[in-house]
Order: C-alpha cells, then sequence, then structure tokens
C-alpha cells in the first residue's frame, strides 16, 4: 500500500527540496492524519506519568521546576529522557553545568507544587525553603522526595515543536520512601 504525505517546509527541505535520503519522515505524517483524534489522547493517557522536581545549579545559581514529562530510555548505561518547554529559566544552569537531578514527589504534596508552580518567576529562592541534599553531579536533591535521580547530560535536542529534549546518564540515585504505592510503575 502506497500513502501520499506532503512535505513539511522544514530546514532539509528549504536547502535540499527534500527530506534527507528523499524518504518523508514517518512520524511527521502519520499524527497529522490523527492529531485531533481522541484515540491518540486516550492511549497517551495511558503512558504512566509522574510529577518531578528538576534541579540544577552552577557557580551558586540554583533553579528548580516541576516537569512530567519523564521517562526512561536506557539501561546500560541508565538514561533519562526529559521535555521541557523552551524558555524556562532552568535551561541555562543546566547547560552550564551538564547536570540536573529529578526528584520524584508524591501527587498529594501541595508544598512543592505550590512553591513551583510556576517554574519561571522566583523558582531558585522556593528551592531555599525545601531541604535539599546534593549527590554526585552538585544538582539539588529533595529530601521530601520519594527518589532521587542524579544525572549528567548526555544529549540536549531541541525540538521544532517548542520543546527542549534533554538526555541524562544517570550517575547517582537515593530512594527516600520504599513504600511500594510510591509511583504508578511497578
Amino acid at each position: 500500500m502506497r500513502v501520499s504525505c506532503t512535505l513539511r517546509d522544514t530546514p532539509c527541505v528549504r536547502r535540499f527540496g527534500r527530506r534527507n535520503r528523499g524518504r518523508p519522515r514517518r512520524e511527521r505524517w502519520v499524527m497529522d492524519q490523527v492529531e485531533s483524534g481522541q484515540g491518540v489522547r486516550e492511549a497517551l493517557q495511558r503512558i504512566p506519568s509522574a510529577i518531578y522536581v528538576m534541579t540544577a545549579s552552577f557557580d551558586g545559581a540554583r533553579r528548580g521546576m516541576l516537569v512530567e514529562w519523564v521517562q526512561r530510555c536506557g539501561d546500560e548505561p541508565p538514561m533519562i529522557g526529559v521535555s521541557l518547554r523552551k524558555g524556562q529559566a532552568i535551561e541555562p544552569i543546566i547547560r552550564d553545568s551538564h547536570a540536573f537531578a529529578l526528584s520524584l514527589i508524591r501527587p498529594d504534596d501541595r508544598f512543592v507544587m505550590r512553591l513551583l508552580n510556576d517554574s519561571n518567576a522566583g523558582a531558585s529562592l522556593t528551592l531555599d525553603a525545601i531541604p535539599c541534599d546534593t549527590l554526585r553531579t552538585g544538582s539539588p536533591c529533595l529530601r521530601r522526595a520519594i527518589a532521587t535521580l542524579d544525572c549528567e547530560v548526555a544529549r540536549h535536542i531541541d525540538l521544532d515543536n517548542g520543546h527542549e529534549l534533554y538526555i541524562g546518564e544517570v550517575v547517582d540515585g537515593r530512594v527516600h520512601d520504599p513504600s511500594p504505592d510510591c509511583g504508578d510503575n511497578p
């Protein structure tokens, strides 16, 4: 079966008049066909999610923000992928330190969520109100978290859709609350 699609205006199309190797990228046209479908939304809601606090520190500057788009993406070495909207105040700190920490917080931890709700307005000041430790990279790790992962940036990808993707190699970690009902994943 042959499927036709139109090429979007991308840097490769503008420069060469075609995509790399002359093939349209499958993920673009598939999402165009089902972008508004209820089935896609329902399927995406089945992917396990949790609320994390992403923190970074460099040269005395500390930032923290709530993130939800976190996924394991490797096991040898252990890798984590985190997606953020572009323009976040934490981005230059991660860029300079080449590291970040992810602290898994309880969904009912209103104190942390209230403090870090606005990720650009004074998030570094609110980290002073939350007890933190540091692990191997020096990024702040919340003591009240369920678990913490300390990561070095392995790759940073600037996505076309207004997001940044950080791939972090997990270099250290700690479980603060080993109870089995702490997260969505078994």
